[in-house]
């Protein structure tokens, strides 16, 4: 992509149709070459011409609970020299007026639009480059950009098009600007991010090796953010560099040395309180978890069966709807003969089917005062959780997952106030449900979903336990009106015995599953080989302290008789 000659990087002969220069030539000042001659050398060399103040990245809210964060971390730190902070400010303010020259789509200075780029090294012309992102978080379009950048995305007033995302790739390096376009026919495509092609993300390792992001926040006030007093301070535009990459710490210089002992002091109470307040929150949901478990040890279930069908006393009391999820009205195809399968068998149900649209209009109507929590959580699959429950919390009805089939009619689930099947290896599922209208159980778990709505580190375990199935389960646990909770039992569910009649067929789904669900179902599988393994480990350790540690009394006491 670049040229060996250093003064104008971007001459290529083969690429001159995809990358557009524009009319502005910015120079960098004497120290950015100075930087730049410091990195070639050493690229930790950039982490001494950074200052050691800090300064919190602002935070900008839509709502209370979704916090948006510009950067991957929460703080930065600006460059020792002025003249460099006022040279890449004069960068980003530049951009709009030479994108406007060039005819390009338009570009602004906003938390939408442009607002941060990432430095890099291109070794080829021995130069620092800068990568821009323009068109950061337009607004979904339901037809071109259904795709769901994160809280930064809410409430965007930045306006999608195709040609603005094709052209959102910028690049500074040796004083030239240029335009990197991303249509369908660029023979840049190949740099476009994998599962980023439709926001057109260039990744600046593929221009250089990746030193650190840089973010302008001028115009803070606009922004409707509230600065520190630091930030009153700047009179000048600047830009933070942000600490995640090669911001190391600074306490380690020879002014510093004779505080360390009390600085590591501070940093240990410090995260020892600071997990504190993290786990608190956190205490109540293994404590139910922890109880949930034991529960199932002896668990006092009462079965939802077909047979049920025979018994006269029993009276439907769910109405004959059939509700599924999906994120539009065009179901994939490999399930579509799995919902045929259930429509037929039914032919007498209402069939509902709920878009992401749909649901997020459902709660607004009916359920207000949840709208903050579903719109926080960080993943889709946490609001698809949620959203049957509220449905048929409010409707009432059977819900069935895209991935499940019907091989018989389901009216035996219309005899129990809330039915589920029983899952592997203990507890309920939430991909088949059936709820009347108002339920018991439904009302004593929703207003506890935004109590565990926790960061849990493994998206996994966070999704099972904050909406999925383990959150089901322990609400049934901790239910004491279980006697009208119907549990499905597993020959009849049919995904983890197969000795009886199932009345489900189960495809491959769990399209939210990634390399975590793997490892912790790997771990599931060797559960007693990693118990073996980790008992030995433990007890080498203990042998290996205790055997350190008559070593040192023998030689104390050797020291002694001397």
């Amino acid at each position: 992509m670049f040229s060996t000659d250093s003064t104008d990087c971007m001459q290529d002969a083969d690429l001159n149709d995809a990358v557009h220069i524009l009319p502005v030539t910015i120079n960098a000042p004497q120290p950015w070459h100075t930087l730049t001659a410091g990195v070639e050398a050493n690229v930790l060399a950039l982490r001494s011409s950074l200052s050691p103040r800090r300064y919190p990245i602002p935070r900008f809210s839509t709502l209370p609970q979704s916090a948006c964060q510009l950067a991957c971390s929460s703080d930065g730190r600006r460059f020792r020299a002025r003249a460099v902070n006022l040279f890449l400010a004069l960068l980003f303010e530049q951009i709009p007026a030479a994108v406007a020259l060039a005819g390009l789509p338009p570009v602004s200075l906003d938390r939408w639009d442009l607002h941060h780029g990432h430095l890099f090294y291109a070794s080829s012309c021995r130069q620092l480059g800068i990568l821009l992102h323009a068109k950061e978080y337009p607004a979904v379009h339901s037809e071109f950009f259904d795709v769901n950048l994160g809280n930064c995305q809410a409430g965007s007033s930045l306006e999608f098009t195709r040609e603005g995302m094709d052209h959102r790739n910028l690049v500074w390096i040796g004083g030239r600007l240029a335009c990197l376009e991303m249509s369908a026919a660029s023979p840049l495509r190949p740099l476009l991010m994998p599962g980023l092609e439709l926001p057109r993300t260039v990744q600046e390792s593929d221009l250089g090796q990746p030193l650190a992001d840089l973010n302008y926040f001028a115009e803070l006030t606009r922004w409707r953010t509230l600065p520190p007093p630091a930030f009153h301070a700047l009179a000048d535009p600047w830009v933070i560099c942000s600490a995640g990459r090669v911001a190391g710490p600074f306490m380690h210089s020879p002014r510093c040395k004779g505080a360390m002992p009390r600085l590591r002091l501070a940093i240990a109470a410090a995260t020892i309180f600071a997990l504190v307040l993290l786990c608190w929150p956190h205490l109540t949901m293994f404590a139910a978890a922890g109880y949930s478990y034991a529960w199932w040890l002896r668990p006092e279930v009462h079965w939802a069966v077909p047979a049920q069908l025979d018994d006269d006393s029993l009276r439907p009391v769910v109405p004959k709807i059939m509700h599924q999820t999906w994120q539009t009205t065009k179901v994939p195809k490999k399930w579509q003969a799995a919902r045929q399968s259930c429509l037929d068998l039914h032919p007498e149900y209402e069939h509902r089917l709920w878009t992401d649209a749909d649901g997020l209009e459902f709660i607004e109507e009916h359920y207000p005062w949840f709208l903050p929590t579903y719109l926080s959580y960080p993943y889709n699959i946490q609001r698809v959780d949620v959203l049957r429950y509220f449905i048929l919390h409010k409707l009432g009805g059977v819900y069935i997952d895209l991935d499940m089939g019907c091989r018989h009619n389901l009216d035996f689930m219309l005899l129990h106030n809330f039915t589920a099947p029983m899952t592997h290896p203990v507890g309920i599922s939430n991909d088949v449900m059936a709820a009347r209208p108002g339920d018991a159980y439904l009302g004593h778990l929703l207003p506890r979903l935004a109590h565990w709505n926790r960061w849990l580190g493994i998206k996994y375990i966070q999704v099972m336990f904050s909406t999925g199935p383990m959150f089901l389960t322990v609400q049934y646990s901790l239910f004491p009106g279980r006697r009208d909770v119907g549990i499905i039992p597993k020959p009849t569910y049919g995904k983890y015995d197969f000795s009886g009649d199932a009345y489900f067929y189960h495809l491959h789904g769990s399209s939210w599953h990634a390399n975590d669900a793997s490892f912790i179902f790997w771990m599931d599988r060797h559960k007693l080989a990693l118990v073996l393994l980790g008992s030995l480990l433990a007890a080498g350790l203990a042998g290996a302290v205790c055997f350190k540690c008559v070593l040192q009394r023998g030689y104390r006491q050797l020291k002694s008789e001397e």
